[in-house]
């Protein structure tokens, strides 16, 4: 695709989507789907249309945008989905919705790109207005926010969307991506409404199970936890609990948490700090038998961070694990679907001796960073700093 005095945007071709086009394409095979998924109990009211491809295969990276809103299959990809949808909904749906990529990658951008996209999302908004005269279903298509994109913010949605179709285009908001862009929901919400840009889907993911709200309650990270409680008549009690722990080396209030740097509102009421050889789980049951299917699984997408235990085959029953290890990879080679449901409970946890988060006791401890670009070059660079340096370092610098 040529820009303006005639430099080349790098499209990669994309190749057809077939099995959404050939839905599309054939009403009785879409209504034969919506029989045998209303058969086992279940409906559909959303569909995720940001892959393209498949979204777990080996290499993703930046395949995972392509193709952008400034093909032509992008659009021919999304119009197909919308037109499935319809007909799939329930009888009982006022409405449904297809999430979509945030325009594309970040770089190379210009205001000629968004120009180009936004031509494409008005065609797209003629092609949901023909959806819904045709079917009466009314389908709406939801730009999702995520870093590194165009569009990584509500601001940058507000400034990216201005003048789309607002009767069939808005924003899907992603709550773990909200929170990569330090946004709080209200002030994002507000700032939504306020450009009278509709929030068409919500996608609440990374949320945090809160079986008694107004208690205690601790979100563990590896050598770090967070203690909130909500009641300040709590707070005294909590700080004994915690206190007598065993494998906790400090326990931080507010004096000890603004030495640290974690004076943040975001911060617990006490964060707690784990011995070196020593980790809080994240594990949130008391009876294993009540634990999810994922805790035994490499599941990093589920599981709340990265979860050290997946370093090894269950202890307890390591040939047992490496069996169903065995039965997993078979199944992948052979292109199924499986679970690599390998990871010890407890046995897995004190197979951990210690794992991260805590400062190191000196420099010579310390992380090292390794580049080759002299421009990396720094004597010292603090935790802080890493990630605008890694940004700068790819060229993706944004202020």
């Amino acid at each position: 695709m040529a820009e303006p005095g005639g430099v080349l945007r790098p499209v990669r071709p994309a190749g057809p989507a077939p099995a959404a086009a050939g839905l599309a394409a054939d009403p009785a095979k879409v209504a034969r789907l919506r029989r045998d998924i209303a058969a086992r109990g279940l409906e559909v009211v959303t569909l995720n249309g940001f892959p393209y491809r498949s979204f777990h295969a080996p290499v993703v990276k930046r395949a995972v945008y392509q193709p952008d809103w400034l093909t032509t299959e992008r659009l021919e990809y999304t119009a197909d989905l919308t037109r499935v949808l319809a007909g799939l909904l329930p009888d009982d749906a006022a409405r449904g919705s297809v999430s979509t990529l945030p325009l594309g990658w970040r770089t190379p951008w210009t205001s000629w790109h968004s120009s180009v996209a936004r031509g494409r999302l008005a065609e797209l908004a003629s092609r949901l207005a023909e959806v819904h005269a045709g079917t009466g279903r009314l389908v709406r298509v939801a730009v999702e926010p995520e870093p590194g994109c165009v569009i990584e913010s509500t601001t940058q949605a507000v400034a990216e969307l201005s003048g789309v179709d607002t009767r069939y285009i808005g924003v899907c908001l992603d709550l773990a991506h909200l929170a990569c862009a330090w946004e709080e929901p209200g002030p994002a919400l507000a700032r939504l409404a306020g450009a009278g840009l509709p929030v068409v889907k919500v996608q609440v993911s990374a949320a945090l199970a809160a079986t008694r709200p107004g208690e205690p309650a601790a979100v563990a990270d590896h050598q770090v936890a967070h203690v909130y409680v909500a009641d300040p008549s709590d707070l005294a009690a909590a700080r004994k609990v915690c206190a007598e722990l065993p494998g906790v080396a400090s326990l931080l209030d507010g004096a000890g948490k603004a030495a640290c740097g974690l004076d943040h509102p975001r911060a617990g009421e006490l964060v707690l700090v784990a011995e070196p050889d020593a980790w809080f789980t994240y594990y949130y049951w008391l009876d294993d038998q009540r634990a999810p299917d994922f805790a035994r699984l490499v599941e990093i997408h589920r599981k709340p961070g990265y979860d050290p235990a997946e370093l090894f085959l269950d202890p307890a029953a390591p040939a047992a694990a490496r069996r169903r290890a065995a039965v997993a990879l078979a199944r992948k080679k052979l292109g199924m679907r499986y679970l690599m449901n390998v990871v010890g409970l407890d046995a897995g946890a004190l197979a951990v001796g210690g794992s991260h988060g805590r400062l190191p006791a000196g420099p010579a401890d310390g992380p090292v960073l390794l580049c080759s670009d002299r421009r990396a070059r720094r004597g010292r660079c603090a935790a802080t700093e890493v990630k605008d340096l890694l940004l700068e370092m790819a060229g993706l610098f944004r202020s």
